[in-house]
């Protein structure tokens, strides 16, 4: 119990907690790119870029090889969140990233206006996503919570049997 406690399940529900503060943080970056004109090489800019080729493949590594221990619907759930996820990123990186590239694309009012419509989309996909996201971390804490509640068990089993064990050497030596 204590080595799935270690190795499976803590990690699983703080990879997760990890994969939502991603989302949030891409979330907050992709409308500062819309909303606020900068250059090509602002610093949030680079930051987006570096969540969506970097850190956000990472963590899905991560989450694919802890999901091996899920139950099948967790793992199916995990599927769906980082397809949708997927597709997210290209919609952010083709319909918002390349067409708002540096300050004359901004003043082009035809194509700022054009590009808020995949933004707002963006936006609604990212809700059906914490919201599946946010159910998979529930189950996985009461997960958490389970297996850790038997390992205590197991452990006061143990500390009791160890007394009860103490006691019959003491009455067996006399």
């Amino acid at each position: 119990k204590t080595d799935e406690v270690v190795q499976v399940v803590t990690p699983s529900v703080a990879s997760l907690n990890d994969f939502n503060l991603l989302l949030e943080r891409s979330q907050r970056l992709i409308s500062k790119w819309y909303f606020v004109p900068s250059p090509k090489d602002d610093v949030s800019k680079q930051e987006l870029r570096e969540l969506i080729k970097e850190d956000y493949p990472r963590i899905k590594k991560q989450l694919d090889s802890l999901s091996v221990n899920w139950t099948k619907e967790e793992k199916q759930s995990i599927k769906t969140i980082t397809s949708l996820t997927d597709q997210l990123f290209v919609v952010f990186q083709e319909e918002i990233m390349e067409q708002l590239v540096d300050f004359s694309n901004y003043e082009d009012a035809q194509l700022y206006f054009l590009v808020k419509l995949p933004l707002d989309e963006s936006e609604e996909k990212l809700i059906v996503i914490n919201k599946q996201l946010h159910s998979l971390i529930e189950s996985q804490k009461i997960h958490a919570e389970t297996v850790t509640g038997k390992m205590f068990d197991s452990f006061t089993f143990l500390q009791i049997f160890v007394k009860l064990l103490g006691i019959a050497l003491v009455i067996g030596g006399i």
